[in-house]
């Protein structure tokens, strides 16, 4: 996440941040999975899942390819259409 960050102005570093972020699909099943207690379990993985969120929401406001520059939008919710 902290390459992704740094590669919002810097093409070059997005795309060597890119090849990393294949392994997150492994890594965090993986490391989750291991967790023995389902509560604590759950609680890693809503956490997790609201970490990325706002992760994604950030990163496509401000990278360059992101809804701000080119027009980008993977997502459109119903109180954001025009």
């Amino acid at each position: 996440m902290a390459l992704q960050f740094i590669s919002i102005k810097n093409a070059m570093i997005a795309r060597f941040s890119n090849y990393f972020s294949v392994y997150f699909t492994i890594l965090i099943p993986n490391v989750l999975g291991r967790i023995r207690n389902t509560k604590v379990r759950w609680q890693y993985g809503f956490l997790l899942f609201l970490i990325l969120f706002a992760y994604m929401v950030i990163y496509l406001v401000f990278s360059e390819n992101g809804f701000g520059r080119d027009g980008v939008v993977p997502y459109i919710f119903h109180w954001m259409e025009v």
